[in-house]
């Protein structure tokens, strides 16, 4: 089975198991529950993509679903934006309304690197962008944490 169709059928599973928690649960909890701005909202960001475009196109961005699952909890969650390159994530854009970018952003942006790694076994870059209209802006690399999985595994195992 090739990558892309290992990534969905993971996502399917998580989605249909009882025992599963949301990528922004997990940001939320491991980033101060004031840093972020859920409630700040005046626009949602509307972005698409064609997940069967990844096996016509060598250079292509588009949302994906994507899933892992940790002893018997599953994490899952649709990232923004992935760069794919010949079906390999090499970018993952987390995209907001916002400039002001906060650790839950960060966070959140890290947890779906930290995906893409378990599921491809490649570390894509991580980038938050704003979106202003139809328009990037403020585009901002973010480092792997080579400590987001310790975090998450201690967040989880006290659950």
């Amino acid at each position: 089975m090739d990558k892309i169709q290992h990534a969905l059928n993971l996502y399917s599973k998580a989605k249909s198991s009882k025992n599963k928690i949301y990528v922004t649960s997990i940001a939320r909890s491991l980033a101060s529950p004031i840093s972020h701005h859920l409630k700040d909202f005046k626009y949602k960001h509307y972005l698409w993509g064609d997940i069967d475009k990844i096996y016509l196109y060598n250079d292509i961005f588009t949302p994906f679903p994507l899933a892992w699952k940790y002893e018997n909890i599953w994490i899952y969650g649709w990232s923004d934006l992935i760069h794919f390159k010949n079906q390999i994530p090499i970018e993952v854009y987390e995209v907001k309304q916002y400039a002001d970018y906060k650790r839950y952003d960060e966070v959140q942006l890290q947890l779906y690197g930290l995906l893409c790694y378990k599921i491809f076994h490649t570390k894509p870059r991580l980038f938050l962008a704003q979106q202003v209209k139809i328009k990037f802006k403020n585009i901002r690399e973010v480092e792997f944490d080579e400590n987001i999985e310790k975090n998450v595994v201690n967040l989880l195992s006290n659950i």
